[in-house]
């Protein structure tokens, strides 16, 4: 199975590409989306070649109803349900969380010293609404992290190279003090990511320099097929 790792995050974690799976073009081969027109036992049957590649329990996985929103979520001892927002946050053993993307970031977040993990999705708007900050700050009151022990993995995505924005988003950015990330009607939003991350005082971050429609072969994107599946951001404590 064709996956990548973070050199950081030092629990069970995995970002997966579009290579591995069952599903039919234009979803070929490992989407893991139920919700963008791809059919339901082949999704299934992904999710289940994931969990027995990884080794963790299918039925644990936890996943989100992703609305672009800078929503947290605690994934505690009363969890359940599928809930919409675009962030998770767990110190649960053995329970899975996933993020779906395709050009938008899968972000991975772990705290060795408390034994905390979060995952996050974010696209334009959970970058300009800042839920790497929501994200931080829920891992700080709930769990008592230190920010300088989070340690921070981004999944491959769209980079300034192809995220063409029009004058409302360059307006925006600019209205928000995001000027450094708009470059001839380019988007860099990894550069707001590392802004925000820094801001809330992580110390050790890890980007790929993979940029989804450039490769679109090998990861699915939005931007470049319209019609298209997910792939997925992992990341789980262990016993």
């Amino acid at each position: 199975m064709d996956f990548l790792q973070s050199t950081l995050i030092k629990t069970k974690h995995f970002f997966t590409t579009r290579k591995g799976g069952v599903s039919k073009t234009p979803y070929d081969e490992l989407n893991i989306a139920f919700h963008v027109g791809d059919k339901r036992e082949n999704v299934v049957k992904n999710h289940k070649l994931l969990a027995s590649y990884f080794g963790y329990d299918y039925k644990k996985l936890v996943f989100m109803n992703q609305v672009h929103s800078n929503k947290v979520i605690v994934v505690d001892e009363d969890f359940y349900g599928i809930p919409s927002c675009d962030a998770l946050v767990t110190n649960q053993k053995n329970t899975p969380l996933m993020v779906m993307s395709a050009d938008c970031s899968g972000i991975l977040y772990y705290d060795e010293n408390k034994k905390v993990i979060a995952a996050a999705h974010i696209g334009r708007k959970g970058a300009f609404s800042n839920i790497n900050k929501n994200v931080i700050e829920t891992m700080k009151k709930r769990f008592d992290s230190n920010p300088k022990d989070i340690k921070v993995a981004v999944s491959p995505n769209i980079k300034k190279c192809c995220y063409e924005v029009g004058k409302e988003i360059t307006k925006e950015a600019y209205e928000l003090g995001y000027d450094f990330a708009i470059k001839e009607g380019f988007l860099d939003i990894d550069s707001i990511i590392q802004y925000q991350l820094e801001q809330s005082g992580i110390k050790e971050y890890e980007f790929t320099d993979i940029c989804t429609r450039c490769n679109s072969d090998r990861f699915f994107s939005y931007r470049a097929e319209k019609i298209t599946g997910r792939f997925a951001s992992v990341i789980m404590l262990e016993e």
